[in-house]
């Protein structure tokens, strides 16, 4: 474990950050996929990751900011590319759209928001 900690504080980027996570060499690390990956490296590096997180999904989809025809890129041969190219920049818009103060509490708001109305939706239903 601390030959992997060190590896990725001494990762040049953050897409390398990532990909020690999720792979030993060539094969997918076991028992961590994208989610537990970006997880562990959001309460490393609040201000440049975010949880790749379902209800997080639903809410940027709503937004009209994940257009992915997959919803759950985590199998994706390029789901590192696409969390990087797509899901972080749009966490960041909604972040600057309603002006909430860090990266961490936006991703925080959006599933708390999906949690709300999934839980308005329980109680009383159309």
């Amino acid at each position: 474990m601390k030959e992997l900690t060190t590896k990725i504080y001494n990762a040049k980027t953050d897409r390398e950050k990532l990909e020690l996570l999720l792979k030993d060499g060539q094969r997918n690390r076991r028992g961590i996929r994208l989610a537990m990956a970006s997880a562990i490296l959001t309460i490393l590096y609040p201000d440049r990751f975010t949880v790749y997180d379902i209800r997080v999904r639903k809410q940027l989809r709503k937004r009209g900011l994940w257009n992915e025809k997959q919803d759950d890129i985590t199998n994706r041969p390029n789901a590192i590319d696409i969390y990087f190219d797509k899901y972080i920049p749009a966490v960041k818009k909604v972040q600057q759209d309603s002006a909430i103060s860090s990266f961490r509490e936006c991703d925080r708001a959006l599933w708390g928001q999906d949690w709300y109305e999934d839980l308005k939706e329980f109680i009383s239903p159309k």
